[in-house]
């Protein structure tokens, strides 16, 4: 054969081999996969020896961690497995289903096709071994989602009573929270429930073992008391829960120091209500304890020891964790003891403000945290403001960390402050001065000019409108003002930055201005709150009136 005619049959056959998979020209497939139809149908009642599910949907699928995406409400003890088969999932292994109950499969959107285009709908079924379905339903939406974490509510059900907390023993029913927030649990039995919002890297939340981002909604319990009622607005707001114990870790002494660590970092202020002394031990007497600035799971304890060793029962009482956790505890302390000569002079090692920090809240505390525990002498601190000096409310938060609390009001707005440390009049407990004469520290606070302001009125039933806090936050998070309303539920806000700003309102009844977002052990729901649909827009040297927020 002639080359010129074997160079064309080879040409011919490689474009055969390059013309292979689907044919071009056709729309680009964006849409994801569909369910049509299962085994049990959906809403099928008196299923009855059942050991397999069967899903089939309008295309091939597939499933990234199937196992772990597959949620069945009521839990079942034993976990079923996932088998995939072109366009059918089978979900294998069903054991322990429980007579006249009302169960529900999903797998969320976790279901993609082979282009990667996911489900537009949660792929979920519902079916009872009982002659009725269940068709009551819990709803609302959760708030401070974090991002790139999947989030699940999990609804206990009230046997005879509920346990201390619900985590440790597994929920009765499991519902993913969407991207807007929102979820809603369908098919539940009439019945008293307690729910629980955790935020989760895995896809199946009990198997996390390590949860810290958790919500509480602001009622103990839930009742559906009768079939197909919606219970709504059971709202959750995600903040950082330690559930671990709350305890001391090791202890060391540390020239002339006890340095005590515990597994959470320590709330600073409550060292003024905290008491931490020996019992048992007259040769040992407790001088000052604070926080140790940088390591805040550290309490350092100045000590006065006659003798060679440490020796006796330190009680640690009424000493709380960041997250509100109390310990009570005593520490049985056997060391050698060293005495220390002190020749390191105090410092300031932190200022808040920052030293040249600009647009600053006029209302704003200034924090001294110093290197160790001070004296401060009169006149060992100074405030100016332009140059003048100014009175302000001296408040010790540990014995190294001293609050400034500003005099005035509307006249420090747009003013340059000058925080001054007179180092002659300021001297550690060895009687040490500060090695600096004198340190300045400046910040400006935000003026009138650059800011304006929202003021309105709450309405609700709730007596007492002075407990209300509602606190402003701009739309990039990064700014965020909050006042308590007035007895008839007015509110104002001032010096805003401008923006658009969402309002976010609670009920403070323990009266100290924070959220409360309440606890897991033992479970106690947080303080009602509500984020009301206001959006409102804030502009310099305008004063945004007559809002009306509604707390229903």
């Amino acid at each position: 054969m002639p080359s010129r005619w074997l160079n064309i049959i080879l040409v011919i056959m490689l474009a055969g081999c390059a013309a292979q998979g689907p044919p071009g020209g056709g729309p680009e497939d964006k849409e994801g996969p569909v369910l049509i139809s299962s085994v049990p149908k959906d809403m099928e009642t008196n299923v009855t020896g059942l050991s397999e599910i069967f899903l089939e949907f309008s295309e091939p699928v597939q499933i990234k961690n199937a196992e772990s995406r597959l949620m069945i409400s009521p839990t079942l003890l034993t976990k079923p497995e996932v088998e995939i088969k072109g366009r059918k999932v089978v979900i294998k292994n069903i054991k322990g289903l429980q007579k006249d109950v009302t169960y529900i499969v999903s797998l969320g959107r976790s279901v993609q096709d082979l282009h990667g285009n996911f489900a537009k709908e949660d792929i979920r079924i519902a079916f009872s071994t009982g002659d009725s379905i269940d068709n009551s339903s819990i709803l609302g939406t959760v708030y401070n989602l974090p991002k790139k974490l999947n989030c699940f509510i999990l609804a206990y059900r009230a046997r005879d009573s509920f346990p201390d907390s619900p985590l440790g023993s597994l929920p009765d029913y499991i519902c993913q929270v969407g991207e807007n927030g929102s979820y809603k649990f369908r098919n539940l039995s009439p019945g008293v429930y307690r729910l629980l919002a955790v935020c989760t890297r895995l896809s199946d939340p009990l198997k996390d073992k390590q949860l810290s981002l958790i919500g509480l909604p602001p009622f103990s319990e839930i009742n559906v008391e009768k079939s197909g009622q919606t219970v709504d607005r059971v709202n959750f707001y995600i903040q950082e829960v330690e559930l671990s114990p709350f305890r001391v870790v090791s202890y060391k002494i540390e020239k002339g120091i006890l340095r005590i660590r515990f597994t959470h970092k320590l709330k600073e202020d409550s060292l003024s209500v905290a008491s931490v002394d020996f019992v048992d031990a007259n040769s040992v007497k407790v001088g000052s304890t604070w926080v140790a600035n940088g390591n805040e799971n550290v309490l350092n304890v100045g000590l006065d020891v006659i003798g060679e060793r440490l020796k006796g029962k330190l009680a640690l009482r009424g000493l709380l964790d960041i997250y509100g956790k109390k310990l009570c505890d005593t520490l049985a302390l056997d060391l050698e003891w060293k005495s220390y000569v002190d020749s390191v002079p105090p410092s300031v090692v932190d200022v808040i403000p920052r030293n040249g920090a600009r647009d600053v809240d006029p209302d704003v505390e200034v924090r001294l945290d110093f290197s160790e525990p001070v004296v401060i002498d009169s006149g060992g601190i100074e405030i100016l403001v332009d140059s003048a000096s100014i009175g302000f409310e001296k408040r010790v938060l540990d014995s190294n960390t001293l609050i400034l609390k500003l005099a005035g009001g509307e006249n420090l707005a747009g003013r340059e402050f000058i925080i001054r440390a007179d180092g002659r009049r300021i001297y550690d407990l060895s009687g040490l001065t500060m090695s600096d004469t004198v340190v300045s520290y400046r910040f400006t606070t935000l003026s009138l000019a650059q800011t304006g302001s929202i003021s309105g009125h709450l309405i609700s039933n709730i007596e007492k409108k002075e407990l209300l806090m509602v606190e402003a936050i701009r739309d990039d998070g990064k700014f965020k003002r909050a006042v308590r309303a007035g007895a008839d539920g007015e509110f104002l806000i001032e010096y805003l930055l401008p923006g658009k700003y969402s309002l976010f309102v609670w009920y403070d009844k323990d009266g100290d201005c924070i959220f409360d977002g309440g606890k897991v052990f033992p479970y106690t729901p947080s303080e009602p709150f509500w984020f009301p649909e206001n959006r409102i827009r804030v502009r310099a040297r305008w004063e945004t009136a007559g809002e009306e927020v509604i707390l229903d």
